[in-house]
């Protein structure tokens, strides 16, 4: 189970549930999730022993409203009706599951990134000439032209700049990522932190090794951009 770094368990409050919920929350900790239906065939009194059972284990759980009833298949009442039961519950735990992911990682690195490349364009912006612009469409330019041409280039300095420093933020960054990523989602930084977690591992080392080489690579090919074009 911890090479799965987290988990959603589907939980009743029964003995095979309860027993899956406390080994993953003894394995993975707060990576651990537990979703209970809330359905027409459990009772007030089971929902409330579930919650004391949860509360016990320690993981956190999620209360989903299952309509059990809304199946007709259900409802037809057939030897195998508890497979339809199930496959209600599956059907509410796929939004659950989804709700975070790399869309949600994605949306908040953006967030938290996009100031810092604002203000290297911004910055780049100030010192624009008009001038430049109505000269492009002078000499023939189309507005399109003009802006690919003449306006792109000249800010592509502040744009590669705001770029990397995004790209070092993002991959620096954990905690957003931690909490903005589902059970099945997984990015670099949440992997180191995962195998940091069990001890010791001589992958981290490798991926340090590999992150050391490739920005002695970036410096050296900077520098020898940097001469070829003073």
């Amino acid at each position: 189970m911890r090479q799965r770094r987290r988990v959603l368990v589907a939980y009743s409050g029964g003995v095979d549930s309860g027993l899956v919920a406390r080994v993953a929350r003894d394995a993975l900790g707060d990576d651990a999730l537990a979703a209970l239906a809330d359905a027409e065939s459990v009772s007030r009194h089971e929902l409330v022993e579930a919650r004391a059972e949860a509360e016990e284990i320690g993981i956190d759980l999620r209360v989903l409203e299952v309509s059990e009833l809304a199946n007709k298949a259900y409802v037809a009442n057939p030897t195998n009706r508890c497979y339809f039961c199930r496959k209600e519950l599956a059907r509410g735990l796929r939004p659950l599951a989804a709700e975070l992911g790399y869309t949600t990682i994605v949306i908040s690195h953006v967030t938290f990134c996009f100031p810092f490349v604002m203000a290297a364009v911004q910055a780049r912006l100030a010192g624009l000439d008009p001038a430049l612009e109505e000269a492009a469409l002078d000499l023939g330019a189309t507005p399109l032209q003009a802006f690919s041409k003449v306006l792109v280039p000249y800010l592509m300095p502040a744009i590669v700049s705001g770029a990397l420093m995004s790209f070092t933020l993002s991959l620096d960054e954990l905690i957003v990522t931690y909490f903005t990523a589902s059970a099945g989602t997984r990015t670099l930084p949440l992997e180191i932190f995962g195998r940091v977690k069990k001890g010791l591992d001589p992958s981290l080392n490798a991926i340090s090794t590999v992150f050391i080489l490739f920005t002695v690579i970036a410096v050296f090919l900077t520098e020898a951009l940097r001469r070829r074009n003073p």
